[in-house]
């Protein structure tokens, strides 16, 4: 899902760069032909860098130079809203590799513990494999036997 909207994000990003970058105004021929009063004039004009003209600025049209959302604004908010999507994508990555570690982490403590409790016992004495070996005799042993076995051993230590 995050690779989805970073896509998006990224197609975003590519389509308001090539809708800024077209509304640079770099072909002065265009504005020369809207205004037919200054044909006359066009030699003088290039050298005077007066800012009579309107529609350019320096080469840069004058909805970007004037408007608080200019085009440079409106490339470097795009810019940072895909830093910042970035940034939310490698904390969640890292978020989820902490998980995975902190779960490996416990099962392994937890198998751990079930070797230290088999192999060296619970502090009783005893471990669990003796308790284990000493036990199954005594659950698989469900035959009449089973019976006299245990009546002879109650009787035993009464």
């Amino acid at each position: 899902m995050l690779s989805q909207l970073l896509m998006m994000r990224t197609a975003d990003l590519k389509e308001n760069v090539g809708r800024n970058l077209n509304s640079l105004d770099t072909d002065d021929d265009d504005d020369d032909d809207d205004d037919d009063d200054d044909d006359d004039d066009d030699d003088d004009d290039d050298d005077d860098d007066d800012d009579d003209d309107d529609d350019t600025h320096d080469g840069i049209s004058s909805e970007c130079v004037d408007s608080a959302d200019g085009c440079s604004f409106n490339l470097l908010l795009s810019l940072l809203k895909m830093l910042v999507l970035l940034l939310l994508v490698v904390v969640a990555a890292a978020v989820a590799a902490a998980v995975v570690v902190v779960v490996v982490v416990v099962v392994m403590m937890m198998m751990m513990m079930v070797v230290v409790l088999a192999v060296f016992g619970d502090g009783n004495g005893e471990t669990m494999l003796e308790f284990t070996a000493d036990n199954i005799p005594k659950v698989l042993d469900c035959g009449p036997s089973a019976n006299n076995v245990n009546s002879s051993t109650s009787s035993a230590h009464d």
